[in-house]
């Protein structure tokens, strides 16, 4: 969907190169042809967002502009079912921390909140589901609704150090995106219990724990969301690499309600192993 998106913006300027579109770039994105979409996953939320992520010269890169928002989306979980694990778990995932980084960024709004809740809700109780019967409709009705939900809440409320570290790693490593964005989530969530403390308490509540990082991790170990030092394949005596990495997503990491040092880094990764 983020390729049809960027594809309609060249065919729309007779052009070969997405580049100057990006966000703070030197072109303006034109009038577009109306986009239709139809969502085969349940994580991204694209089919409901006026954004899209771009791998461009080895960086993920962001268009952003609301004529990129798709005309008409039509969701239809059945078209999910035929999804492998790794993809369903993956993509869930993606949905997850568009849900969790929306609720505890800096431009969290009560409006967002409602639907990021929801979504959280949603995941906690399907994702473990799908992934054990893959058939399970109703389940797969309840993520494809998470997803959509979760990408309403954050093209709006925007997402932080899940997705810096999302980006940057994912990128890098050549991870596949959900499991990227969710490598540091409980330390993210728990370095944000201060500024975050009202939205962590709601979140924790939809998980049915009385912590959010510690219910977001036992989420994630339910499906088996790897480990940074697993899904990298690097020793904890290469955290100062993947610092370096992430703290060059300074946009992202802007929108954070806490900004972290290099300390701080340590410390999430350390805890994330």
């Amino acid at each position: 969907m983020d390729t049809a998106k960027a594809l309609l913006v060249l065919a729309a300027d007779d052009s070969d190169d997405i580049a100057p579109y990006f966000f703070g770039g030197s072109k303006q994105i034109p009038a577009l042809a109306p986009l239709l979409c139809l969502p085969t996953t349940a994580g991204t939320g694209a089919e409901a967002t006026f954004v899209a992520i771009i791998t461009h010269a080895a960086e993920k890169c962001l268009l952003r502009d609301t004529r990129l928002a798709p005309r008409l989306a039509l969701i239809d979980p059945a078209l999910t079912v035929t999804m492998p694990p790794s993809v369903t778990v993956s993509s869930g995932l993606d949905a997850l921390s568009h849900a969790l980084e929306a609720l505890t960024s800096r431009l969290a709004n009560p409006f967002c909140d409602t639907l990021a809740l929801d979504a959280l809700a949603r995941i906690a109780r399907a994702l473990p589901r799908v992934l054990d019967e893959g058939s399970d409709l109703a389940a797969r009705s309840e993520m494809s609704l998470a997803a959509l939900n979760a990408g309403l809440a954050f093209v709006n409320a925007r997402v932080h150090l899940g997705h810096a570290v999302g980006h940057s790693l994912g990128t890098y490593f050549t991870l596949p995106h959900g499991f990227a964005c969710v490598l540091c989530l409980p330390a993210i969530l728990d370095f944000l219990r201060e500024p975050c403390a009202p939205a962590l308490q709601r979140a924790a509540y939809v998980l049915g724990t009385d912590d959010a990082a510690r219910g977001t991790a036992h989420l994630m170990a339910q499906v088996g969301a790897p480990g940074v030092g697993q899904a990298t394949g690097v020793t904890t005596a290469d955290i100062p690499l993947l610092i370096g990495i992430v703290e060059r997503e300074e946009r992202l990491i802007g929108l954070s309600p806490r900004r972290p040092d290099a300390r701080d880094w340590e410390r999430i990764f350390a805890t994330s192993w």
